[in-house]
């Protein structure tokens, strides 16, 4: 009996050490004058980039990230003008990494002329809002890119969006977009930043959301004219690393008393090109098995994206509007090829070398129709909106793989394996939906 209990023991102290949960702690400072670095997003990450959770940083700079297991982890610190910085974190060992120095981006300017500014980031109480109308970060960037260098907001490396690992809604000017997974990302990759005014982050949601953004939200505001008559923007912009990227685009706005007219238009040319070095650990009943994976990704065909956004906003009185807003988009991601070279150690099943080149093209297309009406009553904060969406989204992806392996020899084991995915996809979404705001008392938060 006494054995037992030793044994019940020594497995409860396994249990309890494997799913301990431990604190990171930290200080962001600027590198240039050691000055606190606040909103800065600080996100821990797995060895192959996937997200697990994340902080940010307050007025002093530091941060606390919580419940974080036992293990080996990357630390991504990032924030719009600074450049990211990656630390590699073991845990328990490491629980304070004191301070971490984040160096400003370099942007060269040949005149710059500053006629009013406003604060990169607003707090209110359920949401903090990122002013990025006018940010010089944001030029020649697409929403997806502005997004990566939002305070709170994680894109991994499949761009998929969350707020401190938790998974998100995207509003556009405070309307459900009805998009997720390849949909979104193409519509957000070809959204220019020079139509964007700012982004709102919702970390702690009212009721008045549905329960699909009880993770959070994320409400991308768009520019709107504010004065009578018409103006419009031409953006262009350029990136060259060791693909290049180019975009363009134009906004026009028509504004009279009684009517508002607005529309923008935006193309997007994306070379891609990525470096994998991942190293994984299998644990077989034969032992260990290391996979020491390299590859390249690249575009063998430029990707191309259009954007089309127009609408109307009909004023019948100083309390009532009657609007209607178009979005649609069209995405070819052109052929991104995918090739990979696996040595396997020791060698499994008699292999011990893999290639594998992976090619993947496709479409995708979107459109989205809003009917809005909204009506404001003597009451601050006092509101009632309606809405009637649809929404149609079709894709076509279309993805070959071809793999071979090999014997310790350098000779192929069996023939070359081939597999092509075509995987078309239509969704019809519907939607109608009702909103009323009424104040609690005078000075309520609304």
């Amino acid at each position: 009996m006494k054995s037992v209990n030793i044994v019940l023991l020594i497995l409860g102290l396994c249990a309890s050490t494997a799913f301990a949960q431990h604190q990171l702690t930290g200080t962001v400072k600027n590198a240039a004058d050691d000055s606190p670095v606040s909103f800065v997003t600080v996100a821990l990450l797995r060895a192959d980039s996937t997200v697990i959770t994340g902080a940010m940083t307050g007025d002093d700079g530091k941060f606390l990230i919580q419940n974080a297991a036992t293990g080996e982890y990357i630390l991504q610190i990032s924030f719009i003008g600074y450049e990211i910085e990656f630390r590699n974190v073991n845990i328990p060992a490491q629980s304070n990494l004191g301070d971490i120095k984040l160096t400003e981006s370099a942007t060269r300017l040949n005149e710059l002329v500053v006629t009013s500014t406003r604060p990169l980031i607003t707090m209110r109480a359920d949401r903090y809002v990122v002013n990025v109308s006018g940010n010089i970060q944001s030029a020649g960037r697409n929403a997806m890119d502005i997004l990566r260098n939002i305070p709170g907001v994680l894109v991994d490396q499949n761009e998929d969006i969350s707020i401190m690992g938790n998974t998100v809604q995207v509003f556009i000017d405070g309307r459900p977009s009805r998009m997720t997974g390849e949909q979104l990302r193409a519509f957000l990759s070809s959204m220019q930043g020079g139509e964007i005014d700012r982004i709102e982050v919702v970390t702690n949601p009212s009721s008045r959301y549905e329960a699909e953004g009880a993770g959070g939200i994320i409400d991308i505001r768009t520019k709107r004219g504010l004065s009578l008559g018409v103006n419009g923007t031409l953006t262009a912009g350029y990136r060259q690393g060791r693909m290049d990227r180019q975009n363009t685009g134009v906004s026009m706005n028509w504004r009279r008393e009684k009517l508002n007219v607005f529309g923008n238009y935006s193309l997007n040319r994306d070379n891609r090109w990525d470096y994998l070095n991942q190293i994984n650990v299998l644990q077989t009943p034969e032992g260990e098995i290391t996979l020491d994976q390299k590859g390249t990704s690249r575009s063998e065909t430029a990707g191309l994206r259009h954007s089309l956004r127009a609408g109307a906003d009909y004023f019948i009185n100083q309390k009532n509007i009657l609007g209607v807003i178009v979005n649609t988009f069209h995405s070819d991601i052109g052929t991104i090829s995918m090739k990979t070279d696996t040595d396997i150690s020791p060698s499994l099943n008699g292999v011990s070398r893999s290639t594998a080149n992976n090619a993947r093209l496709g479409r995708n297309d979107g459109i989205q129709v809003n009917m809005n009406f909204q009506s404001t009553f003597s009451k601050p904060g006092q509101q009632l909106n309606f809405d009637l969406d649809y929404a149609r989204f079709y894709s076509n992806p279309l993805q070959k793989i071809t793999n071979s392996y090999f014997d310790t020899d350098g000779v192929m084991i069996g023939a070359v394996e081939q597999f092509n995915n075509i995987n078309p996809q239509t969704i019809n979404v519907y939607s109608v939906k009702t909103d009323y705001k009424q104040p609690l008392w005078r000075d309520a938060i609304y």
